[in-house]
């Protein structure tokens, strides 16, 4: 069969599944599927790469619509369940207003040394809060368990090589995880704490994103100036499913410093 043939079918030839929801937020800095063409952008390459990626998307005839809840349990929230459904079309009701109002924390001051506060999940609109707050739990934390707190630093790198220059070093490391692809300058580490793997490392054993689990231990190097570099550390959680690596404990799994 003559290669070039596939380049006459869409995506190859190949059999592709798209997952999605139309209904909520559109991809960041980027054009949606199914939104308008600009023309005065199209004589540009990124108009033509926009152009042929919508000609891709309608060529896409069989479509499977879901519409069992299942993320939320709808007998105990049916309130919250109910207000997800009209959220997504935008058809909020005051009544939903005023719920999720009622939700929100206003000048309240988190204590992680406080029981209520130590597994609460938070929702941050920014970065710089999300750091700060993970920055302090990992302090609190520490301190409950009469540990000391380890900050752990990037290694960062230009065409393959270390950066050796302090100030733009210090500079990458300061920068907020929004800059940095959710990757941060300065990690806080001590065992036992909670952690959660935020990329798809091992998908057929259960190692995949929103795993939770626990730090056993982190394999660490350490610069001439004293600054700790991590280069793996050992997660233990319940999800896996498959054998682990030899020498290693049942449900614990290693992970690289490419993954965090």
């Amino acid at each position: 069969m003559d290669a070039n043939c596939y380049f006459k079918e869409p995506f190859g030839g190949i059999n592709i599944i798209f997952v999605g929801d139309f209904a909520q937020l559109p991809p960041v800095g980027d054009v949606k599927l199914y939104s308008h063409l600009q023309k005065e952008k199209i004589a540009t390459q990124k108009g033509q790469q926009n152009v042929f990626g919508r000609l891709l998307w309608l060529s896409v005839d069989k479509v499977i619509i879901l519409h069992e809840l299942v993320r939320q349990n709808i007998l105990e929230d049916a309130q919250f369940t109910s207000l997800l459904t009209r959220l997504r079309t935008g058809l909020c009701t005051q009544e939903d207003y005023n719920f999720l109002s009622a939700k929100v924390l206003r000048n309240t001051t988190t204590n992680f040394s406080e029981q209520k506060w130590m597994n609460a999940p938070i929702i941050v609109s920014n970065n710089n809060v999300k750091d700060s707050l993970n920055m302090e739990s990992a302090k609190s934390f520490a301190a409950r368990t009469h540990q000391r707190l380890h900050l752990y630093h990037a290694t960062d790198k230009r065409k393959g090589k270390s950066i050796n220059n302090c100030n733009l070093r210090n500079k990458l490391w300061s920068y907020h995880s929004g800059k940095t692809e959710q990757r941060t300058g300065i990690l806080p580490l001590c065992k036992g704490m909670p952690v959660m793997i935020t990329q798809n490392y091992n998908v057929q054993n259960g190692i995949v994103n929103g795993c939770i689990g626990t730090l056993e231990r982190v394999n660490y190097t350490i610069d001439d100036e004293g600054y700790r570099h991590a280069s793996s550390c050992i997660i233990r959680t319940e999800n896996t499913s498959g054998p682990c690596l030899p020498h290693l404990h049942d449900h614990n799994c290693t992970l690289i410093e490419h993954i965090w």
